[in-house]
């Protein structure tokens, strides 16, 4: 595959799809002098494994970058400076037992700038993140403290049949899924974004559940720039009486 990337120096927008057996050692090279946009969407043959699959993208110009994979591989960025728009869905529900996604995930964007820690991704305006039932809200609250100049932010919940099959039990998939008190944690300070910058935010697959409104009443009460806040699927009385940080935010109800 490298071969082929390096009889191509003008290519600027790269898909990859495919299957990754669990077995295999796979370590990827994607090196494009030219390249803005990389799609990467992969499935792993076998559930319940860890992925051992690296990859190593080297796109000094990449602008756009959006991954979905059910079990989340290893990333290693060498260069992701002009990075503007991301989009990461990771939607397994056995990723719930493995020690190694926070840490994946989270070395997943502090890769990007090859630090110890997340970086700030101060020319990131544009933000789409899908999350399923299994996962956390943490994940938003970091990408909120790094994205000091974000604008646009797209929250989508996803319900996943998967993850209600994997609890053997209904009423454990209600407490420790749908209604778990841990899912949200609210950040300690509140991210420059909020603060200054973040302009819309549309809110998917809102079903009521206590910590999507604890999500959706944080960023209402805390962002003080807001202009509109979009929530499908939503009940408005959820929200009658939220406080604003913002009086020219819209509530919007689809």
């Amino acid at each position: 595959m490298e071969k082929i990337f390096s009889c191509c120096p003008v290519l600027e927008c790269l898909t990859i799809d495919g299957l990754l057996g669990f077995n295999d050692v796979l370590n990827f090279n994607i090196s494009v002098p030219q390249l803005k946009t990389l799609r990467l969407e992969f499935n792993l043959s076998c559930f319940g494994q860890n992925s051992k699959h690296t990859f190593f993208i080297n796109c000094p110009k990449l602008e756009s970058l959006d991954i979905k994979q059910d079990i989340l591989s290893n990333y290693s960025f060498e260069n992701v400076k002009s990075l503007v728009k991301a989009n990461v869905n990771l939607w397994c529900h056995y990723v719930r037992h493995q020690r190694a996604f926070s840490n994946r995930a989270t070395a997943l964007l502090a890769l990007f700038s090859n630090g110890g820690c997340l970086p700030a991704f101060d020319n990131l305006s544009e933000l789409k993140l899908v999350l399923h039932d299994c996962y956390h809200w943490d994940l938003l609250t970091e990408l909120l403290k790094r994205s000091p100049n974000l604008e646009y932010l797209v929250v989508e919940h996803k319900e996943d049949i998967s993850c209600f099959k994997d609890y053997i039990m209904h009423e454990n998939y209600l407490k420790y899924v749908l209604y778990s008190e841990h899912r949200w944690r609210k950040p300690e300070s509140v991210p420059v974004c909020l603060i200054s910058h973040l302009k819309t935010i549309t809110i998917r697959g809102y079903k009521g559940y206590p910590h999507e409104k604890k999500v959706a009443k944080y960023l209402l009460k805390k962002g003080q720039v807001l202009s509109k806040m979009t929530i499908c699927n939503g009940l408005s009385k959820d929200f009658a009486m939220s406080r604003r940080a913002s009086k020219a935010c819209q509530l919007e109800f689809i």
